[in-house]
């Protein structure tokens, strides 16, 4: 009786076959979707109408290039840790030590002409020291990443919602759980963030590519037994990793409180869950970081959309996580089709 054997690949998958197992888990997940949406007698057809004026103009592009900044740079410092073997679930938490980290600079720190600049900065080392402390247990004491770095994602919620509600609140804001609002020079325009990602995407394919650390990073994903027979320690190695992407989720955070919201407010208002989708677009990409590019975009799209659907078909908000749950699976499915082939044996 035949049966279905699955095996690792011996060889790297052609690129018509990395294009079918990336459109193909995609397609079952719409159609998944499209029939949900029929259930709660949502309409398919207006539902993509509302997607599809998003793209419309120039004002709504805007907006969906803005909700994608959050999960780009996010996404761009997961796929160096997912490279690496290195789980870090807590892009959340480093994305809001980022936003702390900026708001400080510009309510506190009269900084004129470098205000952007040290905003990124400190964003980036307030993020890239969050990420250090699972990084560390992880490397000395084998403590697993996942539940440190998921823990943490809520220890940085309360942390910036007493920052907001005692310290740093606005005592002329009617009422308001919020900051003063950033000066003019606080407040990062679109040319600055193109600039930003561009920057720091040619520097992740430069990591990741070009320099040894990048080569060890990608053998530490192998293996402890194969970083170290290459000749690295991977304690370092696990370090390196978790710091330069909790530093790009600072980067996320800062772009939210600096370009998009211009203060600082709870939590929950600040991020509707960028460093979880991040993870999504680091997976679509197939942890290519020119490729968290488009995951990005597509992602920010739905982000975008989702606000839409609630207020147009009275969907909530429970409808467009669930459908960045499907892709996830997708991810997975794409991973899976691409480092495995289901063979049928006799």
């Amino acid at each position: 009786m035949p049966r279905l054997r699955v095996a690792r690949r011996t060889s790297p998958p052609s690129m018509a076959l990395r294009v079918e197992a990336f459109i193909l888990p995609l397609l079952v997940v719409f159609a998944i979707y499209a029939f949900l949406l029929e259930a709660w007698h949502v309409s398919v057809v207006k539902a993509v109408e509302i997607i599809g004026m998003q793209l419309a103009s120039g004002d709504s592009l805007r907006r969906v290039f803005m909700a994608s900044m959050p999960i780009f740079f996010p996404a761009l410092g997961l796929v160096i840790a997912f490279r690496a073997g290195v789980w870090n679930i807590g892009a959340e938490g480093q994305l809001l030590l980022g936003m702390i980290g900026a708001t400080w600079v510009a309510l506190f720190a009269n900084l004129g002409v470098l205000t952007i600049p040290a905003m990124v900065l400190l964003a980036m080392l307030l993020g890239a020291l969050w990420a250090l402390i699972p990084g560390l247990l992880r490397g000395l004491l084998g403590v697993n990443e996942v539940l440190t770095t998921l823990m943490l994602n809520y220890a940085a919620a309360y942390l910036l919602n007493y920052l907001v509600e005692e310290p740093w609140r606005d005592p002329h804001g009617y009422g308001f759980i919020k900051t003063r609002e950033f000066p003019g020079r606080a407040e990062i325009g679109l040319t600055g963030i193109i600039l930003l990602a561009t920057i720091l995407t040619v520097a992740v394919v430069v990591v990741a590519r070009y320099m040894r650390i990048g080569f060890y990073m990608q053998v530490l994903g192998s293996g402890f037994k194969a970083a170290t027979y290459a000749g690295a320690s991977p304690l370092h190695l696990i370090v390196a990793s978790m710091l330069m992407s909790g530093a790009l989720a600072g980067v996320g955070g800062m772009i939210v409180v600096s370009g998009i919201t211009g203060m600082l407010m709870e939590a929950g208002r600040m991020s509707p869950g960028y460093g979880y989708t991040a993870i999504i677009a680091a997976w679509l990409a197939g942890l290519n970081p020119i490729g968290v590019i488009l995951s990005s975009l597509f992602l920010g799209l739905l982000v975008e959309s989702g606000f839409a659907l609630q207020s147009s078909l009275g969907l909530n908000v429970g409808a467009t996580m669930l459908l960045e749950g499907l892709l996830l699976l997708a991810a997975a499915a794409y991973r899976f089709m691409e480092e495995y082939e289901v063979r049928v044996e006799p």
